[in-house]
């Protein structure tokens, strides 16, 4: 048995009662969030961008109360970027955060104690969009075009993984910094972009344009895209907290499945910017991807080891990490499956 191995087993066992109670109506966190006489337990969590459609539920269940049920009062930040998002995890300045899972398994690799609780979208959504009228169908195509990139996004690390595993030189393409606005493609400062394809390639086609779309998970791009995760600290120090806090998440999940209006208008109030019609496209396409047939037979949220296993595999492939170590140390998946076993989803 692996020291690690062993450690599990013991907090296992000290954990098992405390994750049912937290599963169910009355958790409480390390000073006993949710009952009468405490107050609400502040928490900060971090989104992986800016709010979008995909988090529509966390606003969704904000807003019902479900997070304030469990005993917290929920502070949201936005952020540039999973690195950001990891960053901020490493400076302890937040307590929950989503991010993408290729950054998870680097960062964890390069020693920031971080793992995920819960995966909403288990593919990659990373798209390379374009105008239809550029003739960007296949990777081969990009070569010689202007191809706007966000740096300090995931999405990023993922388009260079996908131009190694096609053979395609960088050098072939003109890279463009952008700041990922629609407007940049239109009016034609660059041919292509890399954004995911619930956000700015639905966002077009809800204005009306007509745009090709390069999937990379089609081309060997196989890694977690979005989590919840918290610290190793959290998880040993405060396990009532996770499992209470998991528990809120979870349920605002799976309560917004049936509830798609009413969790966008929790985004719309929550973000005014936004503008309804694009952003209920784009919350119908997040949906697609978080609602898999297989999250649904296993719940919203649930955690694979192969999922884990095959992210750090593209990212050594891609010598974007230059070793491998346990895919246990990526995530924790008693919360979720505490969580499951006293709340089964129902679609």
């Amino acid at each position: 048995m692996t020291s690690l191995q062993s450690r599990a087993l013991q907090l296992s066992a000290a954990f098992l009662a405390t994750l049912a109670l937290s599963c169910g109506r009355n958790a409480a966190g390390p000073a006993a969030p949710g009952t009468p006489a405490s107050p609400l337990l502040r928490v900060k969590v971090m989104l992986s961008w800016s709010p979008v459609s995909e988090h529509a539920f966390l606003y969704y269940g904000i807003k019902k109360g479900f997070f304030r049920n469990k005993g917290f009062e929920v502070t949201v930040l936005p952020s540039r970027g999973s690195t950001e998002v990891a960053r901020a995890f490493e400076a302890k300045t937040i307590d929950f955060g989503f991010i993408s899972g290729d950054v998870l398994v680097s960062s964890r690799i390069d020693g920031v104690r971080i793992r995920a609780l819960a995966t909403t979208i288990h593919e990659s959504p990373t798209s390379l969009y374009s105008l239809a009228s550029a003739g960007i169908v296949s990777p081969t195509d990009l070569r010689g075009k202007r191809v706007g990139v966000l740096e300090k996004s995931a999405v990023y690390p993922q388009y260079r993984l996908f131009l190694k595993r096609q053979g395609i030189d960088p050098a072939s393409i003109t890279e463009v910094p952008t700041a990922g606005s629609p407007q940049e493609l239109t009016k034609g400062r660059i041919d292509a972009a890399i954004h995911y394809t619930h956000l700015v390639p639905t966002y077009l086609r809800a204005e009306g344009e007509k745009i090709n779309e390069i999937l990379l998970k089609d081309y060997g791009v196989e890694v977690v895209s979005s989590s919840l995760a918290t610290t190793d600290a959290m998880l040993e120090d405060h396990p009532k907290t996770v499992a209470a806090f998991v528990s809120a998440f979870l349920h605002s999940l799976d309560a917004s499945y049936n509830n798609p209006d009413a969790a966008l208008e929790a985004l719309l109030e929550a973000e005014p910017p936004l503008k309804r019609d694009p952003t209920r496209a784009s919350l119908l396409r997040a949906n697609e991807l978080i609602f898999t047939d297989l999250a649904k037979k296993r719940g919203p949220g649930y955690l694979s080891a192969d999922d884990w296993a095959q992210t750090q595999k593209s990212l050594f492939d891609a010598e974007q990490i230059t070793q491998k170590i346990s895919t246990d140390y990526f995530y924790d998946e008693r919360f979720v499956d505490a969580y499951r076993e006293q709340a089964p989803f129902v679609p």
